[in-house]
């Protein structure tokens, strides 16, 4: 027992000549015999009480044990960055693995395992650099990622991707209850490359060759068959186009009219 009441200091000596290491200061717990275990650094602090003169309980705080594992026993929830049984002015490195029941605030670095909720996933590339925000293994070898990227200035891209054989597809669904009941699918990539929707597809122009039937059409540049179509002008050679309830056949310059 160091003093009664006052502040008491330990520390090693100091060091004396130019650029001399200062002296370490070593704290050593007893030894064990045999197959016993070492003793533990305890480190006792004591809490307040009420308004009096019977003094404090002291309690472990901070322990070491024998194999050098530390614990901070206060037990103080962490609500910022200067709350919480053990506060760091600083940062934290370490070389394994980090476990808790939560984590509040951003991580710096790869996070391996499952997150239960985050308020969002954010990720800054520069120059023509990418960086992947979400990547997932399926089906024992296949991939999936969602990434960002740029070819250049401002020429930012994103990019919803699959990854193993190139047949893997992407499916955008819609379901009933907590995902319980699938209703729709639309596919924007399936295994041949090909795109396809549930419903109505919109558009201001539609380039490209279409396949398929039309229920109806204002317009048919190039038609083998229009129902209802308004006006037909390009059909095609040596083939019978039906317009309506009349039969048009076209063969070289040759133009016939029917009803069929």
């Amino acid at each position: 027992m160091l003093g009664t009441g006052g502040q008491a200091s330990l520390y090693s000596g100091n060091s004396k000549g130019t650029n001399i290491n200062g002296a370490d200061l070593m704290l050593l717990a007893g030894c064990g015999t045999g197959t016993g275990i070492g003793g533990i650094m305890r480190f006792y602090t004591s809490g307040p009480l009420t308004s009096g003169a019977a003094p404090q309980s002291q309690t472990s705080r901070l322990e070491i044990d024998n194999v050098g594992q530390i614990s901070a026993k206060a037990n103080i929830a962490s609500t910022s960055t200067t709350t919480g049984t053990l506060k760091v002015t600083g940062g934290i490195g370490a070389s394994g693995s980090v476990y808790a029941t939560a984590f509040n605030g951003p991580l710096t670095g790869n996070v391996t395992g499952n997150a239960d909720t985050a308020t969002k996933t954010t990720n800054t590339v520069t120059g023509t650099n990418s960086a992947e925000l979400v990547r997932g293994n399926m089906g024992d070898n296949d991939q999936f990622r969602i990434l960002v990227g740029a070819t250049a200035t401002n020429s930012g891209y994103a990019e919803i991707a699959t990854a193993d054989d190139g047949t893997e597809p992407i499916h955008v669904r819609q379901y009933t209850g907590v995902f319980t009941t699938l209703t729709r699918t639309a596919t924007l990539l399936d295994g041949s490359g090909n795109t396809s929707f549930p419903g109505t597809v919109t558009a201001p122009t539609f380039s490209g060759a279409l396949s398929g039937n039309a229920t109806t059409a204002t317009s048919a540049t190039y038609a083998t068959s229009a129902g209802t179509a308004s006006t037909v002008t390009n059909v095609p050679a040596a083939t019978a186009t039906t317009l309506g309830g009349i039969k048009i056949s076209l063969n070289g310059s040759t133009l016939t009219i029917s009803t069929t």
